[in-house]
């Protein structure tokens, strides 16, 4: 053990924990993690293994996408996993969606790197055998990556251990804080700094901190499909996807053609909005099959059951898109803290930093927030 080194412990070992434990090592700190899991059990192995570009908000946030997206570029060649650095297309279903996509890069798309693809285009686009799609036109994107988060954070823990200094404590719960002393099932430990980055149960070691921070859960719907083999080059989402992300509401002219598109959501398809789905098609390193997702539903506590109504409706819709048929194979549930800004950082005492991603995008931006939040310390 190297004494003479700064001693930072962090509690959760998910996507945001590795990232500070990265940037913390990287920085001279000597660094422990603990997890209560034997892995990282939540939102971050529960997700479309995207790092996003396209959908952020210009200033802060693009900025961190940005920074995330280039690092991520030199870690996955070490990592040594699969990767894809094909981009996104966000693809138009119908005329609303292909005013807003045509607003957002007559407005925005040098910004974006984005350029606006004909419908004659998309087949080579999406599919390497050029397969029909059912769209109008799509916005394409060059920046975004892929992983299998699944195979991604426990690789990310490993290689941590083997190259940095690093220790990572697994099946080791957190019982409390005080002061600069971190109490686990296995002893207490006293650090130089604290670093809470527990997901979404950020209320259970210091609820106090979260009493008025308007911090809600968001629990979403995914499912795996199983279509005839073809492969997916780039991460494919839809027009839906420009009522969830920021990136298309921050234009007088955008709000409007989005505010309309949601009103005639509400009187033509009304459970779309109620379950908050907007479609994202993943493709890992498998051609014949596909992440689908999701829904969003918000409140205090995550939804206990999942709706079959929901599964059905993502199923038709990407059936739709990718004009083919798909099969389910497996479902799951995500759930990650959501609140107004995108994430939270707090110093509620000395010595103690509570870092919540309350967007779910800890992916896209997780390792140029953590590389802040260490430099700040």
């Amino acid at each position: 053990m190297m004494s003479g080194k700064p001693h930072i412990v962090i509690v959760g070992a998910g996507m945001l924990g590795l990232a500070h434990a990265l940037a913390a090592a990287e920085r001279g700190y000597r660094v422990d993690v603990y997890e209560r899991d034997s892995q990282a059990l939540g939102a971050s192995v529960r997700n479309f293994g995207l790092g996003l570009h396209l959908g952020h908000a210009r200033g802060e946030m693009l900025e961190l996408a940005r920074a995330s997206l280039q690092r991520w570029r030199q870690l996955l060649p070490e990592l040594g996993i699969w990767y894809k650095q094909h981009g996104c297309l966000l693809l138009a279903r119908n005329a609303q969606e292909a005013d807003i996509i045509a607003c957002f890069q007559e407005t925005l798309g040098q910004e974006y790197d984005t350029q606006l693809l004909k419908p004659s285009d998309l087949p080579t686009a999406i599919w390497q055998n050029g397969a029909p799609v059912s769209a109008l036109s799509a916005l394409s994107s060059p920046h975004e990556i892929g992983f299998a988060s699944a195979q991604l954070i426990p690789r990310l823990s490993a290689w941590l251990q083997e190259t940095k200094d690093v220790r990572i404590h697994y099946q080791c719960a957190v019982l409390g804080i005080t002061e600069q002393t971190l109490h686990t099932a296995r002893g207490s430990v006293t650090a130089d700094h604290i670093l809470l980055c527990s997901g979404h149960e950020f209320r259970h070691l210091m609820p106090h901190l979260y009493a008025d921070s308007g911090i809600r859960l968001c629990s979403l719907q995914m499912q795996e499909l199983a279509i005839a083999p073809r492969r997916i080059a780039p991460t494919l989402l839809t027009g839906l996807s420009c009522l969830h992300y920021p990136a298309f509401q921050q234009t007088p002219e955008l709000q409007k053609l989005t505010d309309a598109y949601q009103r005639q959501l509400h009187q033509e398809y009304p459970d779309i909005l109620k379950n908050g789905i907007h479609l994202i098609i993943q493709q890992f390193d498998d051609p014949s099959r596909i992440i689908v997702g999701d829904t969003h539903h918000y409140g205090a506590d995550a939804n206990v059951f999942q709706s079959e109504a929901s599964d059905l409706i993502l199923r038709e819709l990407c059936s739709d898109v990718l004009q083919t048929p798909v099969t389910p194979l497996r479902r799951w549930q995500g759930v990650y803290a959501s609140a107004a800004h995108p994430y939270q950082v707090l110093h509620p005492q000395p010595g103690l930093t509570a870092i919540n991603m309350t967007s779910g995008i800890g992916m896209s931006v997780g390792l140029a927030l953590a590389a802040q939040v260490i430099e700040s310390l």
